[in-house]
């Protein structure tokens, strides 16, 4: 049943494209027309996550652990209920059967049953082995009060930080029809104790749909107030964002913006800049710059491939302009982040996944 079910949440999920399920298993950015046209998809593309999760975890009695920082993580709840600060000071909030619980921000996250309960450091309470593996644990003796399944989740370091950004240290999505969420978490699982071959890959793209869809449900009741996020979903600057991201190349300038989004030229820019945060001209220069920044992390692509692929003449005009933006040429930031992934000059990038382990 879960199995047949994996065909609507990899390849029917709309609006997200198989080519995103598919380029973030293999570890792909964006580039091209397929991952285009939608700042949400691109920014998530951009981000080129690995996870690495837990196998159920059982409590059967009162607990309260610290768990160390990563990026993002998301934990969904099986049995009984319980409290996430994160950070480890702020207010708690709970997490129920069904719902999904995604933390962004790399500070501890704390995971108790009452605010009252004293917090324990996660290698105070779980061994090394414990830690390592997906299969369940059980903590304590008695009754299971609440279980639970973790991911921790880490991004290509070199991805924009624009969507991390627009969202809150914390947040729970539920699942209210039954529909793709609950499939993915289902599946999650079911799987998460699977140690067959391909199991991880696996895992990494249900976690990764997880994380896409408690996204999107998210910002669609909370839409963050101003930036790219926020001016997708306005009826005149929304398509103009979207025409920019899907052909950055085309030769755009504000006059024909304007007519794109049928406003006045000031009053156009007026509205872009009061919804984006920085004039036209300025976010299509930036959305060029790390467009070439994914395609130097994730191709072999050479300079003047790159230039013309994201609007510039010129291979030169493309280096004056990264150097500007980035405080290094494209070489350097090519050499750069690929050193930070551990590829070796000649190494194809779209063939590398970094596992993640708690040893990190």
């Amino acid at each position: 049943m879960l199995v047949s079910r994996v065909e609507r949440v990899i390849w029917k999920w709309e609006p997200m494209s198989a080519e995103l399920i598919v380029n973030w298993s293999k570890g792909v950015g964006p580039s091209g027309a397929a991952l285009s046209g939608d700042a949400l998809s691109e920014l998530l593309a951009e981000l080129r996550p690995t996870s690495w999760i837990t196998g159920p975890r059982r409590f059967a009695g009162p607990f309260s652990i610290a768990c160390p920082g990563v990026p993002a993580g998301l934990f969904t709840v099986s049995t009984g209920r319980m409290l996430v600060r994160h950070p480890p000071d702020a207010t708690p909030v709970e997490v129920k059967i069904g719902e999904v619980v995604v933390v962004v921000g790399g500070e501890t996250v704390v995971l108790c049953d009452h605010m009252q309960t004293p917090v324990r450091r996660l290698e105070r309470v779980l061994t090394r082995e414990q830690i390592r593996s997906r299969r369940p644990v059980t903590i304590g003796q008695g009754e299971t009060m609440v279980e639970f399944i973790g991911a921790a989740m880490r991004f290509d370091p070199g991805a924009s930080g624009v969507l991390l950004a627009s969202l809150p240290s914390v947040f729970v999505v539920r699942d209210e029809d039954d529909g793709e969420l609950t499939s993915a978490v289902s599946m999650l699982r079911a799987y998460a104790s699977d140690a067959s071959a391909g199991s991880q890959a696996f895992l990494n793209c249900v976690v990764n749909a997880i994380f896409v869809e408690s996204i999107r449900r998210h910002l669609s009741t909370a839409p963050p107030e101003r930036g790219v996020l926020r001016a997708s979903s306005d009826e005149q600057i929304g398509p103009v964002v979207a025409l920019i991201h899907a052909a950055p190349a085309e030769p755009w300038d504000i006059g024909r913006l304007a007519r794109e989004a049928g406003l006045a030229r000031s009053t156009f820019c007026e509205r872009f800049r009061a919804l984006v945060g920085e004039p036209p001209a300025g976010y299509l220069r930036t959305v060029r710059l790390r467009r070439a920044a994914s395609l130097l992390r994730t191709t072999g692509l050479d300079l003047s491939a790159i230039a013309s692929r994201v609007g510039y003449q010129s291979q030169g005009a493309l280096g004056t302009a990264f150097k500007n933006w980035s405080g290094q040429t494209p070489g350097e930031y090519r050499h750069a982040t690929r050193s930070s992934h551990g590829l070796r000059p000649g190494d194809d990038p779209s063939v590398y996944t970094k596992a993640i382990t708690p040893s990190d």
